[in-house]
């Protein structure tokens, strides 16, 4: 029990020094909790791209917002609250607004005889391929071999010689950068 206070005290104290503007109390509280906040919050979506930003966002708020917020218990509590709470929005707001798209492409699939939605079909395949191919090699092999081919994380690393962890980082990176690639599509 005592390793145990002396870690939240620790934690406190690490906290103040980040209040302070200290950047290597910051890098050594996101080093300590990176990892665990980013397992629970994939507990929590099954997402371990969206748990990544979650996290990421976290930290980068409690960095911009360090001399306003106040911690009076425990450090590890109030950063497990914030990525439960950050991670519940987000996927709520990503729900609500997937459904409308994903009815767009359902009305793009089921008309295929208007010329209008083939032509936007192609425009967006066209990208969708054009951005593929701008992604570094391994990104683009663990994405194709992810989401086209459909393999587990165990057999990526294994044919591509990688860890596990490296091939659930290819396709993070993959899935962002495809995503800011194809962003304008969302929007229209």
């Amino acid at each position: 029990m005592g390793s145990l206070s002396n870690t939240v005290e620790n934690d406190l104290v690490l906290f103040q020094k980040i209040k302070a503007g200290e950047a290597k109390a910051f890098k050594a509280l996101f080093l300590q909790y990176y990892d665990k906040l980013h397992h629970f919050v994939i507990l929590l979506c099954e997402d371990p791209i969206l748990a990544e930003e979650v996290v990421q966002e976290v930290f980068t708020k409690i960095w911009e917002k360090r001399k306003e917020i106040e911690i009076k218990t425990s450090v590890k509590y109030y950063l497990y609250t914030c990525c439960k709470n950050r991670a519940y929005n987000v996927t709520r707001k990503k729900t609500n607004r997937q459904q409308p798209l994903s009815n767009v492409l359902d009305d793009l699939i089921s008309d295929d005889k208007n010329p209008e939605k083939i032509l936007i079909f192609n425009a967006l395949y066209q990208d969708f391929q054009a951005a593929i191919n701008t992604l570094p090699e391994k990104a683009k092999q663990v994405f194709l071999l992810k989401y086209l081919k459909k393999n587990r994380h165990k057999e990526i690393a294994k044919s591509m010689n990688i860890s596990e962890s490296m091939v659930e980082k290819h396709a993070s990176n993959a899935l962002r950068h495809l995503r800011k690639k194809l962003a304008i599509h969302a929007l229209k």
